[in-house]
Parts: structure tokens; sequence; C-alpha cells
């Protein structure tokens, strides 16, 4: 926020670049805007027991042709960052050519385990086969789907209505990582709401460690609603763990690196 207007339309067209560790990587470009918002993660990779302490940061505002120049730079300490605690704030972007400006960037520093940023090397394919037992708390039969949340990702079979045995035989595919066997899989039904709240109908969780490696799983989970330990019905599914092959790329974003000398 506050960058300075660095072209004559009295924008700029800035990106974040930052150097840790004698390596550098930049984020997105965002085009005539003084107050960009990227949401990006630049990741680094250490295997140093003792971290550096500082992180450089440099905004730049891109040029089509010629140089970008710089409008501001940071230097942010991280001597006493700890494991899986995050670090975050607004840090000044400060240029001793130009002590006019003031921008700011806000950025969220985390120390990560290198396995929590490992490429995936597996992946689950999960077909929903059906539910049975499901009704509303009027006791009608609902307008079911199901949703599976895996790794922070989410996927949502199609709708089936009025009914309470659904069939859905709906295939999804999840990356995973091998190492990461305490990994929780979950499965809710919900009731399809076309006007207002979707109702929450049961859930049932999956431990990853518990599927054999290239072996199909028929798996008939019990469905509970999240204050009860009562069945509210019950889910069938299909899920085979296999091992990616060694040429599989992750088409995930990553960014550019750059030099900031």
């Amino acid at each position: 926020r506050g960058l300075p207007a660095m072209d004559y339309g009295g924008t700029s067209d800035p990106y974040i670049a930052i150097l840790f560790e004698g390596k550098s990587k930049r984020t997105s470009t965002i085009f005539k805007s003084l107050s960009p918002a990227w949401n990006e993660l630049l990741e680094f990779r250490t295997n140093s027991s003792e971290l550096d302490s500082t992180v450089f940061v440099e905004c730049f505002d891109y040029d089509l042709t010629g140089k970008d120049d710089s409008c501001g730079r940071s230097e942010i300490e991280i001597l006493g960052l700890k494991l899986n605690q995050a670090m975050e704030g607004w840090y000044p972007l400060r240029d001793v050519a130009h002590p006019k400006f003031n921008g700011e960037v806000f950025l969220e520093i985390m120390l990560k385990p290198l396995d929590a940023y490992a490429d995936p090397d597996s992946h689950i394919v999960i077909k929903i086969v059906s539910a049975s037992g499901l009704v509303t708390k009027n006791n009608d039969a609902p307008d079911s789907y199901c949703q599976i949340e895996f790794n922070d990702v989410v996927k949502k079979t199609g709708t089936r209505f009025k009914t309470s045995d659904p069939v859905f035989n709906e295939s999804f595919d999840f990356l995973a990582h091998s190492t990461r066997t305490e990994s929780k899989m979950k499965f809710s039904l919900y009731d399809y709401n076309l006007i207002g709240k979707n109702i929450f109908l049961g859930f049932a969780t999956l431990i990853v460690g518990e599927l054999t490696e290239n072996k199909i799983s028929n798996i008939v989970f019990t469905l509970h609603q999240k204050d009860s330990d009562d069945p509210v019905g019950e889910l069938q599914v299909e899920l085979l763990l296999k091992r990616l092959p060694e040429f599989f790329v992750n088409k995930k974003e990553r960014s550019k690196s750059i030099d900031l000398n």
C-alpha cells in the first residue's frame, strides 16, 4: 500500500522480489495499482540448522522496455523465528535515493519442516459410490450431495434429488504425500437448498495411512452428526492409493527467480 507512482499515468506496475540465503524469487506483476494484493506463496528451502537472520524484500515497477525501477526495499530480521510459527505485519519500503517513498508491504513469514513443502509423490483416486439411510430433521428424503476435503482441497459430487439412498458413482483424484500417514480425509453429506444454507446430514473420516498402496479399498462408512455418536446413515466409497510416475511434474505455478543485484 502507498506505493509511489512510477508511471506517467499516476500508477505503477508493481511486483515483489525476495532474496533469502542467496536465492531470489518474485511475485507476479499487478498492473496499474498503488495498493496491489498478491496473495502468493514464495517457497525457499534451507538445510541450515541456523537460518540467516535477514530476508531482503524489494518492490519493483515493471517496465516493458528498460530496467525495472525500485519502489523501495526492506530488510526483515528472522533470527528468532520458531518452527511452525508465523510472523506477519506491514514492513516499510524505503529508498535512500528517494526519501519520499513511503510504501509498505504486508508479509507472512513461516518456517516449516522440509516435508511440509515436498512435492506430492502419490495420488488417491476416490469413487463415491452411494449413500443410504439419509433423512432430514423432518424425516423427508433429502436432495443430497457428498463433499470431500483433503489437504485444504474440497471437491463435491452432483446433487441427487429426493432420495434417502442416493447413487453417485463419481470419481475424484487428490494429490498426496506418502510420508503424511496421519493425514485425514473427510466425507460430508449435505441436503442442498436452493434458497438458504445447505443442511449438514452427517460425516465420516479416513486416515490415509490405513490405505494399502495399489490396492482398491471398498469401505462402508457409518455417518455421524458432529455432536452425536448416533448413526445417521452410511456412505460407500472405493479408494485407490497409487504412486505418481517418476517423470510426473506438479503443474502448480512457481515464481521465476530473478537477480536483485
